[in-house]
């Protein structure tokens, strides 16, 4: 039996979607086949898993596929209750008694029973959805897809775990997405149990500059010039920011198209995208976004040392605060310097630093620099007035570099608190930015 035949292809994705087509054919051939697919926030993993569902329901195999929330994760078994079709109103006897199960109650009313305060009919439940795998998997091929595994509540990844080492020998193949971070204890128990049932993983990479120049072309219905592939080069080849910011500036009326030729009219972020690509990394903790706020002063690129001296924070502490960055790949590591990965997403938090630095700046008035917004790029440029005296605090109130010179005496600005932004750093422009925020200068 040939591989099945996927829907229509995915853009810079035939790889991956012929390994997928691969496992669909192991497991019609009788054998489970698990594959675990990785990436970054928009870079279409739930894509290619609605691929591979279309595929297996297209070939007449089973297909069942949950998705859960974030703020789902306290939802026993939701996952697999969602994906299933286990509920109270279900004509299946088996998902019916399973919803019941879910819901049971005992005890007294000070203490009732739950299926997560009783370990007992917690088991009950990973069983009962093990025999429910089973008997579907008996009567045909089956296909479990699990999106977003990141955000699965623990019982459901104990039960996805139960089943890859109970379902060997059977026609099933196992489809889980999941970001880098975040990764709790549980899903790396998941990961190392589907692991050791020979799963095959999966990174999707970012996508190559043809397909986005595909998906461009697509989302404009023309064909994209020279100045909107550049501004469109800033998403760093993730699909979702793509169509966003295409989206974005359409809607902006920011990009003009004359004899089928669409070209950006001024490259300059639409507002209604910068809280759109806050909100796709707000799933970090909070001191890392904050250190990406204060980074972003810095420039798309900046060092551990230069960050440590504009935050006053020691380089060790900001390298554990950083880590959840790097793992979701927001932030990129090159061995000399950290950068952003994406130019559409330090751009918004180098926007919230230009706002907050251009209103009622003490620091400002009191060193002798002024703020003003460069014509070409939006993005904020400083001279000084006569000589850069007195040291500014960086973003947030946070506390300035150690004092180690008495109050009152002027210290030099240290170049690493002015960097050429990034369209100085093209050639397109002399100004500098600086991290010249309220609260006033350092003592």
């Amino acid at each position: 039996m040939g591989n099945p035949a996927l829907p229509p292809r995915l853009r810079g994705r035939e790889a991956e979607v012929r390994i997928l087509a691969e496992a669909l054919d192991q497991a019609a051939r009788g054998s489970l086949a698990i594959v675990l697919v990785e990436g970054e926030a928009g870079i279409g993993k739930t894509r290619l898993l609605e691929e591979a569902l279309t595929g297996a329901a297209a070939w007449g195999m089973q297909a069942v596929a949950g998705r859960p929330e974030e703020l789902e994760r306290a939802r026993p078994f939701g996952l697999l209750a969602d994906a299933f079709g286990c509920g109270p109103a279900s004509l299946d006897s088996r998902r019916a008694a399973i919803a019941e199960l879910l819901a049971a109650g005992g005890g007294s009313s000070d203490h009732p029973v739950t299926v997560t305060s009783d370990p007992g009919l917690q088991f009950r439940v990973v069983d009962a959805f093990g025999d429910l795998a089973e008997t579907l998997a008996l009567s045909g091929p089956l296909v479990i897809g699990a999106d977003d595994l990141q955000w699965a509540d623990p019982s459901s990844l104990l039960t996805v775990a139960a089943m890859a080492r109970r379902l060997p020998g059977l026609p099933v193949a196992i489809i889980g997405c999941l970001r880098p971070v975040p990764r709790s204890s549980e899903l790396d128990g998941l990961i190392g149990a589907l692991q050791a049932a020979g799963a095959r993983q999966l990174t999707l990479p970012p996508l190559g500059a043809e397909p986005v120049r595909e998906l461009t072309c697509e989302a404009v219905a023309a064909d994209p010039g020279p100045g909107l592939l550049s501004e469109v080069s800033g998403a760093a080849g993730n699909p979702l920011f793509v169509i966003e910011l295409l989206g974005a500036l359409l809607q902006e009326s920011a990009i003009q198209v004359a004899e089928g030729r669409a070209e950006v009219a001024e490259a300059r972020l639409p507002p209604s995208l910068r809280l759109t690509i806050l909100r796709r990394i707000s799933f970090l903790p909070d001191d890392a976004i904050q250190l990406l706020q204060v980074a972003s002063v810095l420039g798309s690129a900046f060092s551990l040392t230069d960050l440590a001296l504009i935050s006053g924070r020691p380089v060790i502490e900001l390298t554990t605060a950083m880590t959840e960055a790097i793992r979701a790949r927001v932030i990129g590591d090159d061995g000399i310097q950290l950068r952003f990965r994406h130019d559409l997403i330090a751009m918004p938090f180098t926007r919230i630093s230009r706002a907050v630095s251009a209103g009622g700046c003490t620091a400002r008035r009191r060193c002798g620099w002024r703020v003003r917004e460069h014509p070409r790029c939006g993005l904020p440029s400083t001279s000084p007035r006569a000589h850069p005296s007195a040291m500014v605090r960086p973003l947030g109130g946070l506390p300035g570099p150690p004092a180690n010179q008495s109050r009152g005496r002027q210290r030099s600005l240290p170049s690493c608190w002015t960097e050429r932004s990034a369209c100085c750093r093209r050639g397109t422009g002399t100004g500098t930015v600086t991290s010249c925020l309220p609260n006033g200068p350092a003592a």
